[in-house]
């Protein structure tokens, strides 16, 4: 208790903030980019996040296990340059260096290998892929050892590619291409999420017509267009599609998609979270802040650690505490248990 209090005392928030972000999930940090072009390890504390730092270095494994973080979306990003053989090549390079580095931490572990819904106090870090163009190699990889690790594959990134459209400037105006079509259905039948975050409107429509109706799909990092009219947010209607199957919308913490910048501060992305609980109930909203991925975070919300200033602005607008529990963590377990039954793990 005495910690909890300490932590309020730093944020300037009530303790419950603190309480109600134990066992946070993030959907989304990329600590591989940091590794991948500056050498920055996650198992190593790089200090505290007082004074916000721009593009990388939001987050490592100590600082997540400290601020109580139960779970996040470890992601990798394959460039959209190159031969599909290499970008594959990388991924398992890259999956094999950071399992050796998980079982050579202490408090620290795959989720997909054990269970993404455990309460232990470990740090579960749950392998996911941003750009399907990661398989376009081939499919077959995914029924492998791959395909038991992944809990989530972002279907497209920012650029135009073999799986489908994006919503980036330049990223098409199409929709799902038929290799994306069987990436879906592999993806599917693994039991691995399908993420529509950065996907064009058709590419988004297209998707939510390949995934059969009675699983969940979500969009783990974004905005709402109705706080941010923006090409990177996901509109109402996209929203409540997400919540009609039973799946999240994340929200991210990159300053600029959710506010003209400078960004307010918390407030901003209570916001957001706001409109999307507004759009979709409050059984849609969850955590994906992009920590590491490039990104100019939210003043105020720059670390794993200021979570609870989040918790804290949702209370004072008169959020309950389980609806407050479910954007932190409990809404994306119920999603998980739906799309990967824990009766079907398998060791990886």
């Amino acid at each position: 208790m005495a910690d909890l209090a300490a932590r309020a005392r730093r944020l300037s928030v009530p303790i419950e903030a603190v309480e109600l972000c134990a066992g946070l999930v993030d959907l989304h940090v990329i600590p591989e980019l940091g590794r991948r072009w500056l050498g920055l390890n996650p198992a190593q504390d790089r200090g505290d996040s007082r004074w916000p730092r721009p593009f990388f270095g939001h987050v490592d494994w100590p600082r997540l296990r400290a601020a109580g973080v139960g779970a996040v979306g470890y992601d990798w990003t394959p460039s959209p340059f190159g031969q599909g053989e290499r970008r594959w090549s990388a991924l398992e390079a890259a999956f094999r260096f950071a399992r050796a580095q998980v079982d050579a931490t202490d408090g620290v572990r795959w989720a997909s290998v054990e269970s993404a819904l455990s309460d232990d106090a470990s740090l579960a870090l749950m392998p996911t892929v941003q750009g399907g163009h990661a398989f376009e190699a081939g499919l077959g990889a995914l029924d492998g050892p791959i395909g038991r690790w992944l809990t989530r594959v972002t279907l497209v990134h920012l650029t135009r590619g073999p799986i489908g459209a994006s919503s980036a400037p330049g990223g098409g105006s199409g929709g799902l291409t038929e290799m994306g079509c069987r990436l879906v259905d592999a993806l599917v039948r693994n039991q691995i999420a399908v993420d529509l975050a950065h996907a064009s409107p058709r590419t988004f429509d297209d998707a939510l017509r390949e995934v059969p109706l009675h699983l969940p799909v979500v969009v783990t990092h974004t905005g709402a267009s109705d706080v941010r009219p923006h090409w990177r947010n996901v509109t109402r209607a996209q929203v409540r599609a997400i919540a009609d199957r039973g799946g999240v919308v994340g929200v991210m913490l990159h300053g600029p998609f959710l506010a003209r910048w400078p960004c307010p501060g918390p407030e901003v992305v209570a916001d957001h979270v706001e409109a999307l609980r507004q759009a979709g109930g409050a059984q849609v909203v969850a955590l994906g802040s992009d920590f590491d991925g490039f990104i100019l975070p939210v003043h105020g919300l720059h670390g794993a650690d200021h979570w609870p200033r989040l918790t804290a602005a949702l209370l004072r607008r008169g959020w309950s505490a389980d609806e407050v529990r479910g954007l932190v963590c409990d809404n994306w377990r119920r999603t998980w248990r739906r799309i990967r039954p824990p009766a079907t793990y398998v060791a990886a």
